[in-house]
Formats: C-alpha cells, sequence, structure tokens
C-alpha cells in the first residue's frame, strides 16, 4: 500500500513537471509570436515614416525651384518693364522733337512720321509681348498658388498621419510593457509553484524514510519471532530464511 502510495505520489510529481514544461512552453511561444509581431509593425511604421521624410524633402526642393523660377520671371519682368519705360520716353523726347521741326521741314515731318508709326508698331508689338508675358506670369503665379495650396495640404495630411502612427506605436509600446509585467508575475507565481512542489518532494521523502525505517522494523520483529518459534532456521543460512 505505501509503494502504490509513493508510485502514484512519484506519477502526479511527473505529471505536474510535465505540466510546467508545457505551460512554459506555451509562454514562450506566446513571446515570442508578440515579439516578432511587434517588431513587424515598428519596421512598417519606421518605413512608413522613413518614405514621408523623403517626400515631403522632394516637395521642400521642388518649392524651391519654383520660387527661384519665379524670382527669375520676376526679374525678367522688371527689365521688360525698365525698357518699356525707357521706350516711351524715346518716344516722347521723339514726337517732341518732331513737333519743334514740323513747321519747316514737312519732308522731314513725313519722314519722322514713317518713322514714328515704324516705332509704334514695334511699341505695340512689345506692349503686346509684354501683356502676353504678364498674362502668362499671372497664370503660372496663380498656378503655383495652387500647387502650393496643395502640397501644403498634403503636408499637414502627412503630419496628421505620422502622428496618428506615432500614437499607435505608443499604444503598442504600453501593451508591450503590461504584457511584459503579467509575464513576470507570471514567473513570479511559477517559483512559488516550484518551491512549494520542492517543500512538498521533502516532505514526501520524509515520509518514505519513515515507511522505510518501520519496515526493517517489523521485518526484525518477523524474524526474531520465527528464531524464537523455530529453532531450526538459525541453521539455516541467512540467503535461505530471508522472505
Amino acid at each position: 500500500m505505501a509503494e502504490h502510495e509513493v508510485r502514484a505520489g512519484k506519477r502526479q510529481q511527473a505529471a505536474l513537471a510535465r505540466q510546467e514544461c508545457k505551460h512554459a512552453r506555451e509562454v514562450q511561444i506566446e513571446l515570442e509570436k508578440d515579439r516578432v509581431k511587434w517588431e513587424g509593425d515598428l519596421r512598417s511604421a519606421t518605413r512608413t515614416i522613413r518614405q514621408s521624410e523623403a517626400e515631403l524633402e522632394k516637395v521642400y526642393e521642388e518649392q524651391t525651384e519654383l520660387r527661384h523660377h519665379l524670382d527669375v520671371v520676376m526679374t525678367d519682368n522688371n527689365k521688360l518693364l525698365k525698357e518699356m519705360g525707357r521706350e516711351r520716353r524715346h518716344n516722347d523726347v521723339a514726337k517732341q522733337t518732331l513737333l519743334d521741326r514740323c513747321e519747316n521741314l514737312e519732308a522731314l515731318v513725313r519722314r519722322r512720321k514713317k518713322q514714328d508709326d515704324g516705332r509704334k508698331r514695334q511699341h505695340m508689338e512689345i506692349m503686346g509681348k509684354a501683356d502676353a508675358l504678364c498674362a502668362t506670369l499671372t497664370a503660372e503665379k496663380k498656378a503655383l498658388a495652387k500647387a502650393e495650396g496643395q502640397w501644403r495640404w498634403k503636408c499637414a495630411k502627412k503630419e496628421r498621419q505620422l502622428e496618428c502612427d506615432e500614437d499607435a506605436l505608443k499604444i503598442s509600446k504600453l501593451e508591450i510593457e503590461n504584457t511584459r509585467k503579467r509575464l513576470g508575475r507570471k514567473e513570479v507565481s511559477m517559483g512559488k509553484r516550484s518551491d512549494t512542489l520542492a517543500v512538498k518532494e521533502r516532505a514526501a521523502a520524509k515520509v518514505r524514510a519513515k515507511v522505510h525505517a518501520e519496515r526493517q522494523v517489523v521485518v526484525f520483529l518477523c524474524f526474531n519471532f520465527l528464531f524464537a518459534c523455530f529453532p531450526c532456521f538459525e541453521c539455516m543460512p541467512f540467503t535461505l530464511s530471508q522472505p
């Protein structure tokens, strides 16, 4: 009966040990799954942030180029306006000169008139070109303003998306920390359980030692009884007299 109890205790200990090993393996597998998942999420978020930063740098470069182009166009426009002013002043001077000389120099007046007509045509052509250039510059300015607004909206959208991604990453980090804390508490409880099982095992060893000692005492008393009742057993070898 005692041996049966001892064997049952051993089987129970073995079953507990297997359950502990199985639980430890399950905990390790869950930890590895969570670690792989969060590492993948972190890499994808980092990749998205880098791509957004690269796109933002490209937008800044394009904006700088557009501003430089606008500065060049404005410089050309100012030069054309200065040339137009100079042409107008020259035209006024020539006209005043012709008016002063028109009384005595009719032929010169006709010739000057032709020259004036030519200059007027040239001036009109220049004015038409200037007007067309101003219209083109105005359209380009509107297009640049529209593109700038669109890029500003896209940048703001990217910034909002990055803020959302940062918040999600912070939440993920908090969940990982909570999971680590829970696993730490589970490890502490498993350590306490192991200590309890060790104490129980030492108590069972003491019980087994006590049972073994009592069994030796019972066997010794049985031999003494047999030797007292049957003296012929004293002549038999000890190996034959053992049960």
